[in-house]
C-alpha cells in the first residue's frame, strides 16, 4: 500500500487494550485491500511521522493536529510519536479510541468497550 498523508483514528497499546500502556502502533483511516483499517507498527508510525504524513483530530474533533516523532533520550534515534503540542499541551493520541487486537474490539480512551 502506498504511503500517503492520512488521519490517525486510534491507537494500539502494549499490553493490548490497556489505556495506560505504551502506544505500540497507530490505526489509520486507510483501508487495506481486504477492507480492514491499516494499522502502523510503532516503527512504521515513526517513519511516517518523520515525513509529515500523519495527523489526528484535537479532542474537540475540529482542528487537525500534526503527529511528530520524538527522541526521548537525545541519542539521535526516534523512540515514539506524539501529537504536536497545541493549546491544550496534551498528547492528543492519548485521547483517541484504542483498538484491542486480542479481542478485536474498539475501546474508548479510558478503556471501556465501545458499542459496535
Amino acid at each position: 500500500m502506498n504511503e500517503q498523508r492520512t488521519e490517525v483514528i486510534g491507537t494500539v497499546r502494549d499490553p493490548d487494550g490497556v489505556p495506560s500502556a505504551e502506544i505500540d502502533g497507530l490505526v489509520t483511516s486507510l483501508v487495506t485491500s481486504d477492507q480492514k483499517l491499516r494499522v502502523l507498527s510503532k516503527q512504521e508510525a515513526i517513519s511516517w511521522a518523520q515525513r509529515g504524513l500523519l495527523w489526528c483530530r484535537a479532542p474537540d474533533g475540529t482542528a487537525p493536529v500534526e503527529i511528530d516523532p520524538i527522541d526521548r533520550d537525545g541519542d539521535g534515534r526516534y523512540d515514539y510519536v506524539q501529537s504536536r503540542a497545541d493549546h491544550t499541551r496534551t498528547n492528543n493520541l492519548l485521547r483517541l479510541r484504542i483498538w484491542d487486537r486480542r479481542r478485536s474490539v474498539w475501546l474508548d480512551w479510558q478503556g471501556r468497550t465501545m458499542a459496535a
